[in-house]
């Protein structure tokens, strides 16, 4: 994974601190991958904006897993990647996420 581990859920609780919970608007990256309409329309909707007419290129994936621009290099470091790796790191998002649930 090219960002590593997150803990999303800890700042989120820092926020928190100093702003309530309705002015805060909470996306995941896998969402916005699978459902780009969608999440821009909540966000726009968070914002209190109209809603914008988007190309098609919403639906394009750039810097995807395996084309960030660094040939060979990432290449060797994906292919590391064991599927133990992969199978923390879901935990770990999905702890985060019912974290952040927890948070609403």
């Amino acid at each position: 994974n090219v960002l590593g581990w997150s803990l999303y859920d800890l700042f989120l609780m820092n926020w928190l601190r100093s702003l309530p919970a309705a002015q805060i608007h909470v996306t995941y990256l896998d969402e916005l991958a699978e459902r780009p309409l969608i999440v821009m329309r909540s966000i726009e909707k968070h914002l209190g904006i109209a809603k914008h007419r988007y190309p098609e290129a919403l639906h394009t994936a750039y810097n995807a897993r395996g084309a960030y621009g660094w040939a060979t290099r990432s290449d060797s470091l994906l292919a590391a990647s064991s599927m133990e790796d992969r199978h923390l790191e879901d935990r770990h998002l999905d702890g985060s996420k019912r974290s952040v649930a927890r948070l609403r």
